[in-house]
C-alpha cells in the first residue's frame, strides 16, 4: 500500500511538473525514503534456548585434561633415612688410611677412613677402665651376697659394691657416647687402645660423592668434611603443587635421570607451607626402590576417561554442589560435575560430559 501511494506522489510530480518547485521534489523523496525504511523487514530474534532465558557467554569444547599447571609438579626425592651422609672431623685427628673411592657404594657401618686421635684414644682408655671396673665391683657384690647368706657378711657390703659398680657402669657409657659422638663404634675400643688406630664408619647408605681427606694430613676441629656421601634409602617423593591434588589420583614420578616410578595413593602425608601457601605432599613408592636423596623430577597427575577440562569459570557452586552448563544437540542443560581439580584457569571435572559437549565458559551469565 504505502509503495503504491509513493508511486502515486511520483507520477502526480512528473504529471505535473510545472506546478511542484525543487523543494516539493525533495519533500516528496524524503518521505518515500521514510516510508521505505519502515518496510524493511527485521532480522529475526536469536534462538535462544527453553533451558536458559540467556546465554550472553561464549560456548567452549570440554577437552581431555591437558593443562600442565594441573596435571604437572615439580617433585624430589626425600630418603627415608638421611639424604646425605657426612664424615667430619670432631676433634684433631690425622688420616691413615683413606678406603673409598668416589662413586663407591657404601652401607651403613663400612670403614671409611683409619684415622689416630689423642682425644679418641683417651676417651676409648677411659670407656675400657670404667667399664672394667664396674665389671669388678659388681662380681665383688656377688661374692659379698653369697658371704651374707651364708652368715659371714654384712648386707651393707653388698649394697657398698653395688652402688660402686652402678657407678663406674655409668661412666662408661658417659664415654661410650663420646665415641659415638666422634664417630667411633665404642666395640672398637680395645683396637684403638692396642694399635692407636679409630676408623671412621659410613654413616649411611650411598654413594660416595665426595672425598676431601688425603693420607697423613691432620684435621682439626670444624674444618670442612672429609667425605661426604650421596645417601639413599628407602624413598619418599616430595610434590610441591599450587592446589592439593586428589587423594585417589595415580602419580607417576620421573627423575631428572630419566626413571620411572609409579607412586601409591594416597599420600603418606600432606601439609601446607606457610612461607608460600603452596600444598606438599609425599608419596611412597608403588614398588619399594632404592632412590638417592635429592633426586629431582617432575610428578605427572594421571588422567581417567570419564575426566575432562573446562574453564575454571564454567563451574558454578550451589549449596555445597558444582554444575556446568553443557549444550549438546542445541539443547542447553545444567549438569551436575565433581570437581577433580582445579587452578586459576581451568579444572577438571567429572560429570555426565561426552566429546563434542560444549559448556558455558562463564556459568554466571546462564540464568535458570
Amino acid at each position: 500500500m504505502r509503495q503504491n501511494a509513493l508511486g502515486a506522489q511520483i507520477a502526480i510530480y512528473k504529471d505535473d511538473g510545472h506546478n511542484q518547485d525543487d523543494m516539493s521534489f525533495k519533500q516528496t523523496w524524503l518521505i518515500a525514503c521514510i516510508i521505505l525504511i519502515g518496510c524493511q523487514k527485521k532480522d529475526p530474534e536469536p534462538n535462544v534456548s527453553e533451558n536458559a532465558t540467556s546465554s550472553p557467554t561464549a560456548w567452549v569444547l570440554v577437552e581431555k585434561p591437558h593443562d600442565p599447571s594441573l596435571l604437572q609438579a615439580p617433585a624430589v626425592v626425600r630418603t627415608v633415612t638421611s639424604s646425605r651422609g657426612t664424615v667430619e672431623a670432631v676433634v684433631s685427628m690425622r688420616v691413615l688410611r683413606v678406603h673409598v673411592g668416589i662413586g663407591d657404594h657404601v652401607s651403613v657401618g663400612d670403614p671409611l677412613l683409619s684415622v689416630t686421635s689423642q682425644e679418641i684414644g683417651d676417651a676409648a682408655t677411659s670407656y675400657l677402665s670404667f667399664q672394667q671396673l664396674a665389671n669388678l665391683h659388681n662380681t665383688r657384690s656377688h661374692e659379698i651376697d653369697a658371704m651374707h647368706k651364708a652368715g659371714v657378711a654384712d648386707h651393707t657390703q653388698v649394697v657398698a659394691q653395688k652402688t660402686q659398680a652402678l657407678t663406674y657402669a655409668a661412666e662408661a657409657k658417659r664415654f661410650a657416647a663420646k665415641l659415638r659422638a666422634y664417630g667411633i663404634d665404642p666395640a672398637q675400643a680395645n683396637t684403638i687402645t692396642q694399635k692407636g688406630v679409630a676408623i671412621l664408619q659410613s654413616p649411611v647408605t650411598g654413594v660416595v660423592s665426595v672425598i676431601a681427606a688425603a693420607t697423613g694430613k691432620t684435621y682439626a676441629q670444624g674444618a670442612e668434611p672429609m667425605i661426604e656421601i650421596q645417601g639413599s634409602g628407602p624413598a619418599r617423593i616430595e610434590v610441591r603443587t599450587g592446589e592439593p591434588w586428589p587423594l585417589d589420583a595415580k602419580v607417576l614420578f620421573i627423575g631428572s635421570d630419566g626413571r620411572k616410578v609409579p607412586l601409591k595413593s594416597p599420600p603418606l602425608g600432606a601439609a601446607v607451607d606457610p612461607i608460600d601457601a603452596t600444598a606438599r605432599a609425599w608419596y611412597a613408592p608403588l614398588d619399594p626402590i632404592e632412590l638417592p636423596g635429592g633426586l629431582f623430577g617432575v610428578a605427572y597427575l594421571q588422567t581417567s576417561d570419564d575426566l575432562w577440562e573446562v574453564p575454571v569459570m564454567a563451574v558454578a557452586q550451589s549449596t555445597g554442589e558444582s554444575a556446568v552448563w553443557r549444550k549438546r544437540e542445541n539443547i542447553n542443560e545444567k549438569v551436575r560435575v565433581d570437581v577433580w581439580a582445579s587452578s586459576g584457569a581451568t579444572a577438571i571435572v567429572r560429570g555426565n560430559l561426552q566429546a563434542g559437549d560444549r559448556v558455558a565458559a562463564d556459568s554466571r551469565m546462564i540464568h535458570d
